[in-house]
């Protein structure tokens, strides 16, 4: 496409301000040059031209004075009716009245909920700071876990017993020093008397 012209496309979509004489310079010079080098845009320009002649030429139909008052009766009823006060009143208060009774609801039920919460709330006392106890820990005496090597006492459990008991088998396959420390991490009870008190 040259500079300087405008496709059928282009034209169709122009036309109708081309003949209202919307279209001016340069837009107006390439409509014309089309026209004059394209016969389809030229009938087509013609066919509306014709079209919208004897449109202006109709003579126009009047309308009878009764439909001319029984429109404006029509459309003067359908105002009063809407303007009305008592024809309003359904409009105003039906999509509110829901979300009221929903509020209200609402505020009871919370409001019931604090009253009742409130009164079955736990009574605190106040306990005296007057007596301090004196707080005593236990620690092992260091000589009671022996100095032992456990690494891979697990590897040495026998595979032959399908379940054994865990401590029996763990002890199983330990030496005899490892075994006392063993026993005094699972069963503390027995050497409390080794143990030495400690005061803070």
């Amino acid at each position: 496409m040259a500079k300087g012209h405008i496709t059928c496309g282009e034209f169709a979509a122009r036309l109708s301000a081309y003949l209202e004489e919307e279209v001016a310079g340069v837009k107006k010079t390439e409509m014309d040059r089309h026209i004059e080098t394209c016969a389809t845009c030229a009938n087509s320009l013609e066919g509306v031209r014709n079209l919208t002649g004897r449109l202006a030429r109709m003579s126009r139909v009047r309308p009878s004075a009764g439909f001319d008052f029984a429109l404006r009766s029509r459309l003067m009823m359908e105002a009063a009716q809407k303007t009305s006060f008592w024809n309003r009143l359904p409009d105003v208060f039906v999509p509110t009245l829901p979300r009221t009774l929903a509020t209200c609801a609402a505020v009871v039920l919370i409001a019931f909920g604090m009253t009742t919460g409130l009164d079955e709330a736990p009574k605190t006392r106040a306990v005296s700071t007057d007596r301090v106890h004196q707080m005593t820990l236990v620690a092992p005496a260091s000589s009671t876990f022996p100095a032992a090597d456990l690494r891979g006492a697990l590897k040495m459990l026998p595979q032959k017993t399908p379940n054994p008991d865990s401590r029996q088998a763990y002890r199983a396959g330990l030496p005899d020093s490892a075994k006392a420390a063993s026993m005094v991490r699972m069963r503390p009870g027995r050497h409390l008397a080794k143990l030495r008190r400690v005061s803070f």
